[in-house]
């Protein structure tokens, strides 16, 4: 009873209405913590840290600088979108051309629209071989800057590097292929005279048999290269279609 009476001696009258307020307001009597501004991490400072990582690294991708910064993603990301109003770009992989090949490639498109109408555009086969690297080439998928502007940034590829070449041909009947230029032990070659008049007759000639694909009216386009324009390979191509060859 004593020890009770002198811990209430000890107790001013400001706590005990504390306690009463805050337990008819929250339920427990315990002293709450002052409510404040919650601390932001959005503050001048750190916005100058992350618009210089990216500016010393625009390639650096936004997670690995949150990393170097000790930061999280989510306040990097804020930061870069609300606060420098930085954009992902990525890198754009493109065909080299010169001046001479946009000449050629509209006058191409001119003379296929007048020799073509409506109902022939139906019957054309377009073929085409697509070079598929397989050591090291630089997957756009994963090239990315940040700015505030978009750089147009290029990447340049290599000239020789190890590869497979795929050939297709699309026309309104169906997909002819994909046939790989390969040697007997399955390894990759070239596309010359030899392989190219070789998958004219053991893969293409099947290939419309099997599709049903009306070869007496059907225009067969190919790229003019050496490989396509060979006499052995023009001989096959004008038997097999009748109707003018674009090459």
């Amino acid at each position: 009873m004593s020890i009770g009476l002198s811990l209430w001696r000890c107790i001013s009258k400001t706590t005990v209405l504390l306690w009463v307020r805050n337990f008819r307001e929250t339920a427990p009597a315990a002293k709450r913590k002052a409510p404040g501004r919650e601390p932001s991490l959005r503050t001048p400072q750190n916005i100058k840290r992350v618009h210089q990582a990216f500016v010393r690294s625009t390639r650096q991708s936004a997670s690995r600088n949150a990393i170097a910064l000790r930061k999280s993603d989510c306040t990097v990301h804020q930061i870069l979108h609300k606060d420098l109003n930085f954009h992902s770009y990525k890198m754009v992989m493109v065909q080299a051309i010169n001046d001479q090949d946009t000449v050629n490639q509209k006058t191409v498109c001119e003379v296929l629209l007048n020799a073509l109408d409506n109902d022939n555009l139906n019957h054309v086969l377009m073929t085409d071989e697509a070079n598929f690297h397989i050591c090291g080439n630089v997957s756009s998928q994963n090239c990315h800057y940040w700015a505030t502007e978009n750089a147009c940034d290029i990447h340049q590829k290599t000239l020789h590097s190890e590869k497979v070449i795929v050939w297709c041909g699309v026309a309104s009947f169906g997909v002819i292929g994909s046939y790989f230029f390969e040697d007997k032990a399955g390894r990759a070659v070239s596309v010359n005279s030899a392989h190219y008049t070789e998958m004219l007759h053991t893969f293409l000639e099947l290939e419309l048999q099997r599709l049903g694909a009306e070869t007496q009216i059907l225009w067969f386009q190919q790229d003019r290269t050496t490989a396509h324009t060979v006499r052995t390979a023009m001989q096959f191509l004008n038997e097999i279609f009748p109707a003018p060859v674009i090459s």
